[in-house]
């Protein structure tokens, strides 16, 4: 299962590594949300995620994401790494308005 969930994870950090001269496209916190929650959600081992926030991030460079993650999970459990890389991806793709 851990080989899977890498290869998994390697595909989403892969799938969003597009050229960094395109500029992100702007979305809301709330759309951002529930773009991350559903693709979180076809993930068995991302169940015990419960929501997804974001908190904008300074800009050192024209590449860095402008907003980080903030996860509530059920338990005193960590955010699983899939759910990290599918935030990365759209961290890629998507600038908070």
């Amino acid at each position: 299962m851990l080989s899977l969930t890498g290869d998994v994870t390697a595909n989403f950090e892969a799938s969003g590594a597009e050229s960094s001269m395109r500029a992100n496209q702007k979305i809301t916190a709330a759309r951002l949300s529930k773009l991350v929650i559903e693709e979180v959600r076809k993930h068995s081992e991302c169940d015990h995620v419960r929501s997804v926030g974001f908190k904008k991030a300074a800009r050192h460079s024209p590449d860095d994401p402008d907003w980080n993650p903030i996860w509530t999970c059920d338990g005193n459990v960590s955010v699983p790494e899939l759910a990290i890389a599918i935030a990365r991806r759209f961290q890629r793709e998507y600038d908070l308005i």
